[in-house]
């Protein structure tokens, strides 16, 4: 059977809730290429995503998880450098310098198929208020 993972909004640009409001000077976006994956079940989906450090702070501890609504399977993450290669080590947070940039891959794994939309991701620092998704922004 072929599960659709519709989930990733290609080329879109999250804005999030302005942190300085708490205090705190660090705000994150991020963006997720391609648009959609079709996998089998049990077959494994990958995707590239960025986020952005657009504060003044560094953003500390950042990741990118499956939100609450995901489908059943596994999620993975790892960080990449400019050629998309994989750099550090799988599902490490990692801090993004002020002004900066970080790139990830990330694999979903469906154990059941799912046809419920988009795939839920949540970009997050420790010090930062979650990415907001605005899907169908280009």
């Amino acid at each position: 059977m072929r599960t659709l993972i519709p989930a990733l909004l290609a080329g879109f640009l999250i804005p999030t809730t302005p942190a300085a409001a708490q205090g705190n000077d660090t705000t994150i976006v991020a963006a997720v290429l391609p648009t959609s994956r079709a996998i089998r079940t049990g077959d494994t989906a990958t995707a590239f995503a960025t986020i952005i450090n657009a504060g003044s702070n560094a953003a500390e501890n950042c990741r990118i998880a499956l939100g609450s609504a995901a489908p059943a399977g596994s999620f993975s993450f790892q960080t990449t450098d400019a050629a998309n290669a994989l750099t550090g080590s799988p599902d490490t947070a990692i801090d993004i310098a002020a002004g900066a940039a970080q790139g990830f891959v990330f694999a979903f794994t469906a154990t059941q198929a799912y046809s419920g939309g988009d795939l839920p991701l949540v970009f997050d620092c420790d010090n930062t208020q979650p990415a907001v998704d605005s899907p169908g922004v280009n």
